[in-house]
């Protein structure tokens, strides 16, 4: 019993570092040798006769943006745009390395030059569609919301009462923030790993392997949760894409001074925006340095 006590303290720890810590720059690498290989991040069985086309990441661009930070200065971006055949973007891992390879930053850059050098990313041949583009930035503001999100429930490494309820929380809100295809694929295989750990505690018995461990059941109301949240998140991409036009309307308004800009850009998220939304709407704006108090 202690000897497997001690092994899901391990698996715990493994996994509320990866939960909690800031993801690690990328290994040094020369520009002269990209990744080996980028084809082998989404590498899979052969498919069967009539299935889709197998997954394919765009290879990664040779060359970072110039404002990368000097912690990441001679490196490769980690991760890929996972791509079918088509173009089409698929739920996968390789894209939140790829998140995680630029907010490796945080303490350097701040988030709206993150945000710009993503899209520098993404404008960089191969580039991906303009679709799949639009996606992958859609899917980045959901997941800086979800490394930001106040959790209700903390872990206790020496308390294992504390281990079931925050993984359970933590399950809910990745699927209500990114939707069930992609929080499978960023976090389900550190999810089901924890999830076999804490059910050989309750049966006393080796840990089982974990892709033998089903996926927890579905809340009844998951559904409706999750319709009731894509809708919200549709109300806000399209007022920051309004946002945004009338944001370079001002700009291009040459009868205006830049403080006027300002005060009537204000004015505009005063009016469109929620007082715990302006904030956030002026970051993403990138006018966060200017933003008013």
């Amino acid at each position: 019993m202690a000897l497997l006590v001690l092994l899901a303290l391990l698996v715990l720890a493994v996994w509320w570092a990866r939960a909690n810590a800031p993801p690690a720059a990328a290994p040094t690498q020369s520009f002269a040798h990209p990744v080996a290989d980028p084809q082998a991040l989404l590498q899979q069985s052969p498919p069967a006769a009539g299935a889709a086309a197998p997954t394919r990441p765009v290879p990664t661009a040779p060359e970072l943006p110039p404002a990368i930070a000097p912690s990441l200065a001679d490196t490769v971006a980690d991760g890929a745009w996972p791509l079918d055949a088509k173009g089409q973007l698929q739920a996968h891992i390789a894209l939140r390395r790829r998140f995680d390879y630029l907010l490796s930053q945080i303490g350097e850059q701040p988030l709206p030059a993150l945000r710009a050098q993503l899209q520098a990313l993404l404008a960089r041949p191969p580039a991906p569609p303009p679709r799949a583009a639009a996606e992958i930035l859609r899917l980045w503001d959901r997941y800086l919301a979800l490394q930001q999100h106040a959790w209700r429930y903390t872990v206790s490494p020496r308390e294992p009462h504390t281990w079931g309820p925050a993984l359970a929380e933590r399950q809910m809100v990745r699927r209500q923030q990114l939707g069930a295809a992609w929080a499978e694929a960023f976090y389900g295989p550190e999810e089901r790993e924890l999830q076999a750990s804490l059910a050989a505690l309750d049966r006393d018995d080796t840990p089982a392997p974990a892709t033998t461990l089903a996926p927890p059941p579905p809340h009844p109301d998951a559904a409706a949760r999750e319709a009731a949240l894509a809708a919200q998140w549709r109300d806000w991409d399209e007022r920051l894409t309004a946002a945004r036009a009338q944001w370079q309307r001002l700009q291009q308004a040459p009868e205006l001074s830049a403080l006027q800009r300002q005060e009537a850009m204000d004015r505009y998220l005063r009016g469109t925006f929620n007082a715990g939304e302006q904030a956030r709407a002026w970051a993403l704006l990138g006018g966060g340095a200017n933003m008013p108090q």
